[in-house]
């Protein structure tokens, strides 16, 4: 990994959307230096030693907490959180443990766990601030994230952006030294000025003013000084992304052979953003859009070029009584192009190329969805979905599963508290309820309609 780096830790079964939303926001800022599971590491590679070495060398780690991070169990029913061997709580002790800078983000209403609720590895985690983001304020809770992340040494987008390489600099002290030297050996062979004030060398002619060298693309807009004679000006054009998409998008331009990217930009929904660049030939590449291939680009001076790339959308309307995670495959399903999450009651629209897609929901028991988009057309993807609500009248915790009718499946593993009540969403169908840990009780079995609520209880 490069110097300056960013690892999310994250469970997919409690934040995977927000966490993937989160990274593509944060890889706009920083490319190439945010670290998450997905996508992250190559295939055949030990999973364990390529999170331990990520981690002794990266600069920040962002947290993403949602309402299930401290109360997932596994499969014996006992929290994750409580198993040394827990991939999220190594990644995190790890974290703590080295110093490195650690930044909390809370997401779906979730609050900062209490100390005592936690291993002792995990207790200094309390003291970091917290930031909450919500469907309301994702934006702006990214950007003051981000503004959190610039100050982490190492970490500066700016001065990164800026900082010409350390061969240039070496390079450009070398040339001071060479031009102090010379300047210092032509001024001992000058002579002192005679009477008129004159300084010129002895022996030296009248000074020719050598012919000009200037570039005839180079433009001098009105008010500027004549540049002198034997400077070259590069001939400046502009390039300009036109945006047609219902979502900002953040944009790249790189050099020809995509080995250096130049320029990080932003541009606006339904506008687009503009960028002054030299003439010459360039690839524009939209890391949040995977699915668009790069698009070279040739920019002539005083003239501007203008890419505008097809554009649809995907909007999945989600009518459960809780958020849900969903995703966009490419049509055959090999790569996860898009990680979003919809709120209870509310739909998200994501901006993507024409073409054929798949949109999969964060419920197993829902068949995926393929959509086809077109340019400037909107898909809309509307899940059949119901509720499950479980009350338990135990007086302590209790884990309760969903099964298929059939008890092939487990489909939710789901914690309950003393005297509490959980609800989730469920695609219509007939299931089982298990108590886990509780053979004595017979599984209840449900039957849930479209937009319905299937009640149990065990009192």
């Amino acid at each position: 990994m490069p110097e300056g780096t960013i690892f999310i830790s994250y469970r997919r079964d409690d934040t995977r959307a927000d966490a993937g939303r989160l990274y593509d926001r944060l890889h706009v800022r920083y490319p190439g230096r945010v670290f998450r599971d997905i996508g992250s590491i190559e295939p055949g590679t030990d999973w364990h030693h390529v999170i331990d070495e990520v981690l002794r060398s990266t600069d920040a780690c962002v947290v993403v907490i949602g309402p299930q991070w401290l109360t997932i169990t596994d499969e014996n029913g006992s929290r994750r959180i409580d198993d040394p061997l827990d991939a999220v709580r190594r990644e995190v002790a790890s974290a703590l443990a080295s110093g490195t800078r650690v930044f909390p983000v809370l997401v779906g209403g979730a609050s900062m766990p209490d100390r005592d609720d936690l291993p002792a590895d995990l207790q200094p985690l309390v003291r970091r601030n917290a930031l909450s983001l919500s469907e309301q304020d994702f934006d702006a809770g990214v950007d003051r994230l981000m503004k959190a992340l610039d100050r982490v040494p190492g970490l500066n987008a700016r001065r990164d952006r800026y900082a010409p390489p350390r061969r240039v600099v070496a390079a450009a002290l070398g040339l001071a030294v060479v031009a102090l030297v010379v300047g210092a050996f032509l001024f001992m062979r000058e002579v002192p000025p005679d009477s008129n004030g004159s300084s010129e060398p002895v022996g030296a002619s009248a000074p020719v003013a050598p012919a000009s060298t200037a570039s005839p693309d180079a433009s001098v807009s009105a008010g500027d000084s004549e540049a002198p004679a034997g400077v070259d000006g590069a001939a400046l054009g502009q390039l300009t992304l036109e945006w047609a998409g219902t979502n900002g998008v953040g944009w790249q331009v790189m050099d020809e052979r995509r080995r250096t990217v130049l320029h990080h930009l932003y541009a606006n929904a339904r506008l687009g953003g503009t960028v002054d660049i030299a003439a010459g030939r360039y690839v524009v590449v939209i890391p949040g859009n995977p699915e668009i291939a790069p698009l070279p680009v040739t920019v002539s001076g005083g003239q501007a070029t203008v890419v505008s790339p097809a554009i649809g959308q995907i909007t999945l309307q989600w009518n459960g009584a809780g958020s849900t995670a969903w995703q966009v495959f490419d049509e055959k399903k090999h790569n996860a192009l898009r990680y979003l999450a919809a709120g209870a009651g509310s739909s998200e629209t994501v901006d993507i190329a024409p073409g054929k897609y798949v949109v999969v929901v964060d419920k197993p028991e829902m068949q995926p969805f393929p959509v086809a988009v077109a340019a400037g057309r909107a898909v809309t993807v509307t899940p059949r979905v119901g509720q499950i609500s479980f009350e338990w009248g135990g007086r302590s915790a209790a884990v309760f599963q969903i099964v298929d009718a059939d008890r092939k499946d487990v489909l939710r593993n789901w914690l309950v508290g003393a005297s509490g009540r959980e609800t989730i969403d469920i695609a219509p169908g007939r299931y089982l309820i298990v108590l886990s840990g509780h053979p004595e009780i017979q599984p209840i079995p449900v039957s849930v309609d479209d937009g319905r609520e299937a009640r149990a209880a065990v009192r």
